[in-house]
Parts: C-alpha cells; structure tokens; sequence
C-alpha cells in the first residue's frame, strides 16, 4: 500500500531534470519513473547489498535517454560506518538494537550524495529509509536548500514523531502538498 503511493506521487509530483531517491530497493520507483521521464539524472542510494544488487541489474534494462548513479550505502550522519540488518526487500535498515545482526555497511549523508555527483540545481528528493530521514531533516537542512519536493515515507522514531517530521520541513521552507498515511509530498 505504502510503496504504490510512494509511486503514485512520484509519478505525478517527481518532476525535476535530478531525482535523487535514498532507499531505492530493488529499483521499482526507478523502474517506473525511468520510463515516464526522458533527460533525467537519477541518483539512488540503496544500503542492503542483496538489493542493490538486483538494483545494477535492473540498471542494464533501463531506458537509455536518462542517467543512472547507483551508490551502495547507508544515510547516516557522524559516522564512517553503520551496523545494517538485511530483513527484506522492502524493510532492511540500520541496526540500533546494539546486538550484532547483519553486516556493516559505509555511510554517507545527502549533501556528500550531492557534492560526489555534481548536484548543484533543483533536485527532487524521494526517501523511504526507515526512519533514517529523520536525520537528513534535522542535520542536513544546506542538503534541502535545492530541494524543489520530498516525497517521503515517514516513520515515529525515538527522537520525533511524524508530525514533529512535517513541521521541521515547513519550518525550513516546504509545504505539505499531499499526504497518504505516513507517506508525504512537501514542495516550496
């Protein structure tokens, strides 16, 4: 349910020459998008190994008249390195649980995703992290400054609340366009 409308709004609201989706799976909000959109640069950041790569080769079937960046690694911030536990295709995540389950995965933030690749005019960014957005909201706000739409799956984490999410994103300049559940679109 969450990821069609992950989709759904993506389709309608993903509309920038620059799409950078954090969380990318198996690729199949690229996939979709990757055919509806010509001249697009597509950056995706995907931290599970076992789908990024199902994500490469996703790659190698893709519409030919867009760019494809594909970076295996986790969002995290103050860190080189995060414990990351492979559940499922679409639910894997960083491991705060402290027990050692998974593997350890290299990290990077949004704005190093931007500056490594030359991102310098609006972009859109699509985000289902499992909560880790949390962190590019409240420590990454230079990262958003370009950012023209979010399309964002939200989750409750222990420091805040979906609601408390949407209201830092307003408070640095976007507006709740859409809303579906815990899946948001906030434009400027």
């Amino acid at each position: 349910t969450w990821e069609s409308a992950e989709i759904r709004f993506s389709k309608r609201f993903a509309l920038s020459k620059t799409i950078v989706e954090l969380g990318s799976s198996v690729g199949v909000t690229l996939g979709v998008l990757s055919n509806i959109r010509t001249q697009t640069k597509f950056i995706c950041v995907e931290a599970a190994l076992e789908n990024f790569e199902k994500l490469n080769r996703l790659k190698t079937l893709l519409p030919t008249n867009n760019e494809y960046i594909l970076v295996n690694k986790a969002i995290a911030y103050d860190v080189d390195r995060v414990p990351f536990e492979f559940t499922s295709t679409t639910d894997s995540k960083i491991n705060e649980t402290g027990v050692e389950l998974g593997s350890y995965v290299d990290a990077t933030t949004l704005s190093d995703v931007l500056e490594e690749n030359q991102i310098e005019g609006e972009y859109t960014l699509i985000a289902d992290i499992e909560g880790a957005e949390e962190a590019v909201f409240y420590k990454d706000e230079a990262a958003l400054k370009k950012c023209v739409v979010i399309i964002a799956e939200l989750t409750n984490t222990t420091s805040h609340t979906i609601e408390e999410q949407i209201s830092k994103l307003q408070d640095v300049g976007f507006n709740l366009t859409e809303r579906y559940g815990v899946v948001v679109v906030m434009s400027r």
